[in-house]
This record gives structure tokens, C-alpha cells and sequence, in this order.
């Protein structure tokens, strides 16, 4: 039988871009946001961890536009950085966070 891994807290991308999760066993509950050429992105999301996969889908909020996101991304071994992408409107976005 496996344990949940904790990826509660603030993960951090090489561009300063901020994920908060927070956890209750497999659920999980994810918020972030950046600036971009575009202006300001913010987004909320909801998902599950499943060994070293997380998938979430997130509410994202650009321009006063709100569209949906899904993401898929994968702890590595051991378990300081989270690495995948989301599917924006058709478009794969790589994302990499680290804590």
C-alpha cells in the first residue's frame, strides 16, 4: 500500500510564477497567477494526486475572459519539483515548479 505524497505549499517556476496547493489526502486544490504580455493571469483549479501524478482542471481568468484548463504533470523522484502541461484552448503549455 503507497502513501499520499504532501505537495501541499508554494512551488515556485524559474519565472517567479507561483502555484499554491492546497491538499486533503488525494484532493487537491491549486491557485496561481503571472503577468504576461497579456496582462494579468489568474487561475483556480481542483484535482487529485495519484502517486507522483497530479491532474487538475483550472478556471483561468485572463482580460476578464474566463476559459478552462486542463493540466497533467508529474513529481520527480524526489518529490522537490513538478513538471508537465496544460491544455489551454488547444494550445500545450509546459510548466516546471519547484519547491
Amino acid at each position: 500500500m503507497q502513501t499520499t505524497r504532501n505537495v501541499a505549499g508554494v512551488w515556485t517556476a524559474q519565472d517567479g510564477e507561483q502555484l499554491e496547493i492546497a491538499q486533503s489526502g488525494t484532493q487537491l486544490t491549486l491557485n496561481g497567477g503571472t503577468m504576461t504580455q497579456a496582462g494579468a493571469v489568474i487561475w483556480q483549479g481542483y484535482g487529485r494526486i495519484n502517486d507522483r501524478d497530479i491532474k487538475w482542471t483550472a478556471q483561468v481568468a485572463v482580460n476578464s475572459n474566463q476559459v478552462e484548463a486542463e493540466c497533467a504533470g508529474r513529481l520527480t523522484t524526489g518529490g522537490n519539483s513538478l513538471q508537465g502541461t496544460c491544455d489551454l484552448m488547444g494550445q500545450k503549455i509546459p510548466f516546471i515548479y519547484s519547491r
